[in-house]
């Protein structure tokens, strides 16, 4: 899950329209780039700096899984003091891409657990800014 989470949290692409800044507009764009199903309109806002391939599959596989869901709000808050910004997988390090100041929640729709208890699920991104535009950051490789 902590993979999941950083995985779908943490990369950059060149925009040929940088996004805005890190507020409600954003969050908006972003949740109406899920909410499309269009996977390269969700990655235009990801901050690809270093990010290696197996990064960014795992980024777009999180995406196709909640591409099916609604998207009831967003919302951006203080990034977390104790928010994961760096792991190890398989003996290779991985760190944030960008400084993350802010995180964005994405609220989806009330679903049946199939045993009839009802939960609502949510993603968490974490936000920077590079060159003054806010960008999803996400985990790059820092050593093998």
């Amino acid at each position: 899950m902590k993979h999941f989470l950083l995985a779908s949290t943490v990369v950059l692409s060149a925009c040929s329209e940088p996004p805005p800044g890190c507020d409600s507009d954003f969050a908006q764009m972003v949740g109406e780039a899920v909410s499309s199903g269009e996977i390269s309109s969700v990655l235009d806002m990801y901050y690809m700096e270093g990010v290696d391939e197996f990064t960014r599959d795992s980024i777009k596989r999180s995406f196709e899984r909640n591409f099916e869901k609604t998207v009831v709000g967003t919302e951006i808050v203080d990034f977390p003091e104790d928010g994961l910004t760096e792991y190890e997988m398989n003996g290779v390090r991985y760190k944030i891409n960008l400084k993350p100041e802010k995180e964005l929640i994405i609220h989806f729709a009330e679903e049946t657990d199939g045993e009839g208890g009802i939960h609502q699920s949510s993603m968490s991104l974490p936000l920077g800014e590079y060159e003054g535009h806010c960008y999803i950051a996400t985990a790059a490789k820092v050593s093998d």
